[in-house]
Formats: structure tokens, C-alpha cells, sequence
């Protein structure tokens, strides 16, 4: 893991480059991705962070002992049991119509490490359905400017915890307080003072926030006009409610991930 997203995109070039030559070896790809969450491999070492995997995967494990038998899921779900022990939550999203004929593997992965489990019909569809789990237990945020008794008018609450807020201030101090709430219904908050000063300068934050307000003004319109044509709504795909349903091919497992809001994209570091 790195903030060199050159790195990254080089890496991602060369798997590209290699192409696809069969085979799934999921123990592997769980043994190196908890070394590299401990901080023994090339990763920089992070001690107070939570640390969670998202596995995706659209088979089942044929691999290391390609006996055709369950023993390489056996030895899956056994490597998603010790990076639980490690403190390592697995969330598995299995996509496609193949993997989820056979979920042994996967499932047993998520409750093993005590992670989630989610199923995916439609591929493609992967990115909502991601975007509704958190991999840090947490469900909700409320920022309020306690000095005027006004809510955020957006917040953005991400998989990994971060969220952002776009707060009214009035001149001078303003107290901000933020609420959160984890998924076992825990409660936690704090505050912090903000001194606004008005001028004609806007900060560079401000910019950004701007433009990335601007962006998803720009989608939600391209989006809305979609909406309006009946074969485009079509096309569009499930709702993530009825995709989370779909997935469900597991019930007795009750592993099913718990949907979480979906956030605005609108936001201004806080």
C-alpha cells in the first residue's frame, strides 16, 4: 500500500499487459494481502489502523491442490481465520453468475474473519454495492454548527470512515460538533472551533470543493435525463436495494452485509 499512485497505475499496467491465463488462488492473494496489512511486506506499517480486505472475486478456488476437491477452500477459509485473529475484517464481494454457484469459499472467508458477505448478479454493478459497506463499522455522521443551530448542507461519509462536510459559519468562532454512530449502534463525538474571517480571497479548499460541486452537478443532471427514458432506466441496471437482495443466495450464512446510506458527493474538508 502506497500514496505513489504512479506506482500503483504501473503495476496495474504490467497485470494488464500479462493478461488473464486462468486459475484462482485465493489463499495466496489473503496470505500476501494480510503481510502487507501487518506491515511485513512493502507496505509502510501503520499500528493504530484498522486494517480490512476487500476480496472480490467472480469464481472459486481450483488452486494450490487442483484436486477438484474442497481442500483449497479449506485452506482459503483457514487463511481468512488467522488474518481475523490478526484483526483483519474480510469483505468479500463475489460477482457474477459462476462465483455464485459456488459460495462455499466465500462465505466461509467473511465469517471466518468476521467480515462481510456480499453477492453481486450484474458485475458492473459492483461499485454501488461497494459503495453502501463500511470497512470501519461506522454508519452515520451529523455535523452541526453549534453557534447557530444549523446542520451540514452535504456530508460524505466513505467506506474507510473519512467524511467531509460543507457547514454554514457566521463571522467570527463558530463550534462544530460531530456525531457518529458505529454499526453496534455506539455513539460517538467531538468538537472543534473554527474562527471565519470573511474576504475576498477564497481558500484552496474552498476551490476544490467548488469544482467538485460543480462535477457532480454536471452527473446528477446527465443522470436525471437518463431516468426520464424508460429503455435507459432499463439499462441502468437494479436498484442497489434489489441488487443487495439478488446477492442474498446465502441466507442461512446471515452474513448478508447491512446497506448504509449513500452519501453526497458534495463536500468541503473539515
Amino acid at each position: 500500500m502506497t500514496h505513489n499512485f504512479d506506482e500503483v497505475r504501473d503495476a496495474l499496467d504490467i497485470v494488464y499487459k500479462k493478461g488473464p491465463y486462468g486459475g484462482t488462488i485465493m489463499v495466496d492473494a489473503i496470505g500476501v494481502a494480510t503481510e502487507e496489512l501487518l506491515g511485513r511486506g512493502e507496505s509502510e506499517k501503520y499500528l493504530d489502523s484498522i486494517k480490512a480486505l476487500f476480496f472480490f472475486t467472480d469464481g472459486f478456488p481450483p488452486l494450490p491442490t487442483a484436486d477438484c476437491s474442497s481442500r483449497d477452500a479449506d485452506l482459503a477459509i483457514d487463511a481468512a481465520r488467522q488474518a481475523g485473529k490478526a484483526g483483519i475484517n474480510i469483505h468479500v464481494f463475489v460477482l457474477g453468475e459462476e462465483a455464485l454457484s459456488n459460495p462455499r469459499a466465500a462465505v466461509g472467508i467473511a465469517k471466518e474473519s468476521g467480515g462481510g458477505y456480499t453477492g453481486v448478479t450484474r458485475p458492473a454493478d459492483v461499485l454501488t454495492v461497494v459503495d453502501r459497506v463500511s470497512a470501519v463499522g461506522m454508519e452515520s455522521i451529523q455535523v452541526t454548527n453549534e453557534t447557530i443551530q444549523q446542520k451540514a448542507l452535504q456530508s460524505r461519509l466513505a467506506v474507510d470512515g473519512f467524511f467531509a462536510s460543507a457547514v454554514p459559519v457566521v463571522e467570527g468562532l463558530n463550534r462544530i460538533q460531530v456525531l457518529g454512530r458505529a454499526s453496534d449502534g455506539s455513539l460517538g463525538r467531538d468538537t472543534v472551533t473554527v474562527r471565519y474571517e470573511p474576504g475576498e480571497k477564497r481558500s484552496l479548499d474552498l476551490e476544490i470543493f467548488l469544482e467538485n460541486e460543480k462535477r457532480s452537478l454536471d452527473l446528477d443532471i446527465s443522470l436525471e435525463q437518463k431516468k426520464r427514458l424508460n429503455l435507459e432506466v432499463e439499462r441502468l441496471g437494479k436498484s442497489p436495494d434489489q441488487i443487495q437482495r439478488d446477492g442474498e443466495r446465502s441466507p442461512e450464512e446471515g452474513l448478508t452485509q447491512k446497506p448504509t446510506s449513500a452519501p453526497s458527493t458534495n463536500e468541503v474538508p473539515q
